[in-house]
């Protein structure tokens, strides 16, 4: 009995399936070089593998590995891989995926200024053909933004995501002796309204 992974779930294979995959394995091998499952649901994960299943302490430590090994490429906690071509583009940086980009120094700021949407999570529609994650939560959220520390969709904290300008900005706060304000990320509510927050100083 054979599976397949079918949108990171085993999903058994039908007799022609495992033989023609048994074919492709064998041809693999005598060939000199070791083939590996391919999953029907995006193509295999580091090393050749498929998406897992992650209800094993075995296939967790594999997941926890691939999120933590400092190359492109990984399994979400649910198990399914991510390649290396979709990692680059979806945001949130290498390893993870999120609704801003980040770890490509002057390009990720270009494309969150541009408001660019990442591939992934956050370009997800539903039913309706609408995107679940609105426009305002992608990238620098607006001009104010771009200057309230902290990043995109945040403020306070360091100066992030404009590369060279947010590391002399903190440079400055350093010479400076300047109070700066707790990092707080952006807060939506159910309706995916804007929700301002107090500022808070560090050490006040």
């Amino acid at each position: 009995m054979a599976y397949k992974f079918v949108d990171g779930a085993p999903v058994k294979m039908t007799d022609e399936e495992e033989t023609a995959f048994n074919e492709r394995f064998n041809r693999g091998r005598n060939a000199g070089a070791v083939a590996q499952p391919v999953a029907r649901s995006g193509g295999g994960g580091k090393g050749g593998k498929p998406s897992i299943d992650p209800r094993t302490d075995a296939n967790q430590a594999i997941i926890q590995a691939s999120q933590n090994d400092n190359s492109y490429g990984y399994y979400t906690n649910m198990g399914r891989y991510v390649p290396f071509s979709v990692d680059i583009r979806d945001g949130g940086g290498m390893n993870t995926s999120g609704n801003f980009f980040k770890g490509a120094g002057p390009l990720s700021t270009a494309l969150n200024v541009a408001k660019v949407r990442p591939a992934g999570p956050a370009s997800e529609k539903d039913a309706s053909g609408n995107f679940i994650v609105p426009r305002e939560q992608i990238g620098f959220r607006d001009t104010t933004d771009m200057g309230d520390r902290g990043g995109p969709q945040a403020s306070g904290g360091q100066y992030e995501g404009a590369g060279t300008i947010s590391t002399i900005f903190n440079m400055l706060d350093v010479l400076g002796g300047a109070n700066i304000p707790e990092r707080q990320e952006y807060v939506y509510d159910e309706n995916g309204n804007f929700v301002p927050r107090k500022i808070t100083l560090l050490g006040g």
